[in-house]
């Protein structure tokens, strides 16, 4: 590249609004330091920015590319997005590249960084054929992921866990995730009618990639799965996934189970009440004690020094005494994520799960395993 090449001339942030949906995937460690950089491909006015960790991978594309030359570059993804950061707002950026360096130009700063051949960029090899794909709204597909994402489990032995299940069944999308102490279910109804059942499981960065991109809107989204991989497209972005291989616990069996009590309480009132005594609930294991009598909920924690705090709730029960330690962390979680005024709490014993649902709504479930305290 020993002629000068323009790539754009442009206001900064319709260059750094694609910019940023890619950079996320990009870790500022890597064992390969190849994925630290970014592939950029401008071909007439069209400019797309990839970049991968070899297991996700995602495309941005945008049109202001300036001449009909066609370009494909290398670049340190970190350096490029915090030049482009720190530039002012109210003046245009040229980007062009000459002698194998890409030349930052806006106002009075200039900035010089070096490029690489685009043939060393390891992109994913894309599947010729899909299983089957559909459209959802981007709203839609939000919703699922939102209602389940926090029990994923993190780097578990079992790799499994360490992902997000998706269950295509007639009309239905059933998402389930589960890091071994806790299990969120949840089931959506759509237009579509799946021609046979199949499961998938996406893995967790894929997951929260994809809430972060996705908009609460109408937009369509399509999905294109096969046994080992999913694509899915919308608003100018294309993620290609892998998926895990393996075959996800058996859900069925955590919510088939029965309880013995049950009672209705304000989310929002025991909320607040579990974030208050939270703060003397300091030590590793986060437990919290809840006694349930008629009428009577009682929540205790206590620390290692000896710290104590409690608050009383007035609730709707008339069974028999229940006394169970629950993970407070995971309370708070589940409790901030809906949106409901009340919650349902079932429960059997000390020794048993226990379930929280949303009243009339059968779409929901989590269960939660006991504790001791």
């Amino acid at each position: 590249m020993n002629v000068m090449q323009l790539v754009v001339n442009t206001e900064k942030n319709a260059i750094l609004h694609p910019l940023q949906m890619v950079i996320s995937i990009v870790e500022k460690k890597n064992i390969l330091p190849i994925l630290s950089n970014i592939l950029v491909c401008k071909n007439s006015e069209k400019i797309s920015f990839l970049s991968t960790d070899t297991e996700v991978q995602i495309t941005t594309y945008t049109a202001v590319g300036y001449g009909n030359s066609s370009i494909n570059i290398i670049v340190a993804a970190r350096k490029f997005i915090d030049i482009l950061r720190s530039l002012p707002e109210t003046e245009k950026v040229t980007i062009y590249i000459e002698n194998k360096h890409m030349f930052i130009k806006s106002g009075k700063s200039k900035f010089t960084l070096q490029t690489l051949d685009a043939k060393e960029y390891p992109i994913m090899t894309l599947n010729s054929k899909y299983d089957f794909e559909f459209t959802l709204s981007q709203k839609t597909l939000k919703c699922i992921l939102n209602m389940v994402y926090f029990s994923i489990a993190q780097q578990d032995i079992r790799y499994y866990l360490n992902g997000l299940l998706l269950s295509f069944q007639k009309k239905n999308i059933i998402a389930v995730s589960s890091d071994g102490h806790r299990l969120t279910y949840y089931q959506v109804n759509i237009d579509k009618k799946f021609s046979s059942c199949s499961d998938i499981i996406i893995p967790r960065k894929t997951v929260f990639t994809l809430q972060r991109l996705l908009e609460n809107k109408e937009n369509p989204v399509e999905l294109k799965i096969s046994n080992n991989q999913i694509k899915i497209i919308f608003s100018n972005i294309e993620i290609i996934s892998k998926l895990i291989d393996g075959k996800f616990l058996d859900y069925k069996y955590v919510i088939s189970n029965k309880y013995e009590k049950s009672f209705l309480v304000n989310r929002n009132k025991l909320l607040r009440s579990l974030q208050r005594i939270s703060i003397i609930s300091n030590d590793k294991l986060k437990g919290v004690r809840l006694v349930i009598k008629p009428n009577y909920l009682k929540i205790t924690v206590s620390s290692s020094n000896r710290e104590k705090a409690s608050e009383e709730l007035e609730i709707n029960y008339n069974g028999k005494d229940v006394d169970i330690g629950l993970n407070i962390s995971y309370l708070i979680e589940i409790l901030n994520n809906l949106k409901n005024e009340n919650i349902i709490i079932s429960l059997s014993d000390s020794k048993s799960s226990v379930l929280i649902s949303i009243p009339e709504d059968n779409n929901f479930q989590y269960t939660l395993m006991p504790m001791r305290i």
